[in-house]
């Protein structure tokens, strides 16, 4: 026999001999992936709970059947409240693992998962009648060989009128899950063009949502990076509430990153045009800056709480069917430990100096616009000057606090909001007459068609516009010759402010 053909043979009986000796040992490592990926995502919601778990391993493909199911606590409340649909508030999911390392000759990989979501019954009974066969979901999750998978999800469009009732229309969606080596590193891209729906009662129209995420742990239990959610078109209607709302383009993005011990964020909300009956409004945008943020303490915070959930949860499992004393006493417990967590990390992300600034909140309207900025600082403070604990914070707080308001709104605006929002005559003018007398004082300035005004408290001290001011004490007037230039005095005996 020639000696390459011998080669050849050797070859191929190694391969047919070794091959699925690997696919068996790829599918053990594949098993402890899968249910480790599941432990993760179960200590983040912990009030979703496994009810089942059934994990059948062969030597080219396996198969798991887990049920999910909602927490002990959830189901056992509504028990006592008469109501025994929590328990049927289940959803199955099927994955048909194909091992490696080539998963139906379709690729190179440790394994390739196909995913099918099985709904109750009668739930799935009441799907199919209502949309036929003309909805499908597909999930398809190929892992790497250097740990983390790729998720491909892909639901078709279809379109349902339902006689008497209405109508759906969904267009489908898109979305890409690429999770990293490390749990809770994932890239996600998502993509769902619009879903209509119709009915004689209300109508609902969400257009062109988009999601997009670059996110890794840090901290063990903060998520750090890139997020970006849009949405072009949102539009409810309901003529029998006399309800009416729209909205253009909403887009929500923010981005967290890691200095040393600490977190920074910014994230912005911004929303093109939005119409909700009486008010309506363009331009709105709210920013917000968190920076200095001490991420242990942050990070010890979030965990806390869900030990404290997680633990609530598995009490209310091992209570007694109807005990409704036994939950209302865990729901005590929890909100204690709860509060307890923020009197001991809350105060030491207070001692590293955080700052909160909204830079920016406000909208346009046609009777004017809005603008408003707010920032809060504590420079100086550490984590010794809040271990007295929250009954401390009283005298501690003023001498570090450092907060700025900048309001400005114009008038067209105000008197409509004023109008709207105080029906009495006699209210309306007494508030009327108030600004009025804030604008004398100097605490109102005046620019153009606006109305400005800024709030420090510095130091202990309370001004506006740079004057003390008393919020627990009524402000006289300034006298004639005291007030700023150009602004009539106001009549009757007046007195100097003191500074």
């Amino acid at each position: 026999m020639d000696r390459r053909l011998r080669i050849g043979l050797i070859v191929i009986v190694v391969l047919a001999l070794g091959y699925p000796a690997a696919a068996w040992l790829i599918g053990m490592s594949v098993q402890h992936q899968v249910l480790d990926r599941e432990q993760a995502a179960l200590e983040q919601i912990p009030y979703l709970t496994v009810v089942k778990r059934d994990y059948r391993r062969g030597i080219y493909s396996s198969t798991e059947e887990v049920t999910f199911g909602l927490g002990g606590s959830f189901v056992k409340s509504l028990a006592a409240a008469g109501q025994d649909w929590g328990t049927q508030a289940q959803i199955t999911i099927r994955n048909t693992i194909h091992h490696g390392p080539l998963p139906q000759l379709r690729a190179c990989a440790p394994a390739v998962i196909d995913t099918v979501i099985l709904l109750p019954p009668q739930a799935q009974q009441q799907l199919v009648a209502a949309l036929g066969d003309k909805a499908s979901l597909s999930i398809r999750t190929q892992m790497k060989w250097g740990g983390g998978a790729t998720t491909v999800i892909h639901s078709t469009a279809f379109q349902k009128d339902i006689p008497d009732k209405g109508g759906l229309e969904w267009r489908g969606l898109d979305a890409t899950v690429d999770q990293g080596r490390e749990i809770g590193a994932q890239v996600v891209e998502l993509n769902a063009p619009g879903l209509i729906v119709t009915s004689p009662k209300a109508n609902l129209s969400i257009e062109g949502l988009k999601a997009s995420t670059d996110l890794h742990r840090a901290f063990e239990a903060v998520n750090a990076g890139k997020a970006r959610f849009s949405l072009a078109r949102l539009a409810v209607e309901s003529p029998e509430k006399d309800f009416k709302l729209n909205s253009q383009n909403l887009t929500l993005q923010g981005n967290t990153s890691v200095s040393g011990e600490f977190l920074n964020s910014n994230a912005t909300l911004a929303l093109d045009s939005l119409d909700a009956g009486k008010f309506s409004a363009t331009q709105l945008v709210l920013e917000l800056n968190m920076d200095h943020f001490h991420g242990p303490s942050f990070s010890s915070l979030i965990k806390a709480m869900q030990d404290a959930q997680a633990e609530q949860v598995k009490a209310a499992l091992q209570a007694a069917p109807g005990d409704a004393n036994a939950l209302a006493q865990q729901q005590q417990q929890t909100t204690a430990k709860i509060a307890a967590a923020f009197q001991t990390y809350g105060l030491q992300l207070l001692g590293h100096e955080p700052v909160v600034d909204f830079s920016r909140i406000g909208f346009k309207t046609p009777d004017g616009d809005l603008m408003l900025s707010v920032k809060l600082a504590a420079p100086g403070i550490t984590p010794a000057d809040v271990s007295g604990g929250t009954g401390a914070l009283v005298a501690v707080v003023p001498k570090f606090l450092q907060a700025t308001i900048n309001v400005r709104i114009d008038k067209t605006l105000l008197d409509k909001l004023l109008t709207q929002s105080v029906s009495d005559p006699d209210k309306s003018n007494s508030v009327t007459t108030r600004v009025q007398q804030f604008q004398d004082q100097g605490y109102i300035k005046v620019d153009g068609n606006a109305l400005t005004t800024q709030v420090t408290f510095m130091q202990g001290q309370l001004k506006v516009n740079g004057l003390p001011f008393s919020p627990m004490m009524p402000q006289p007037a300034q006298p004639p010759n005291q007030g700023p230039p150009g602004r009539k005095p106001l009549p009757g005996p007046q007195r100097r402010i003191p500074h």
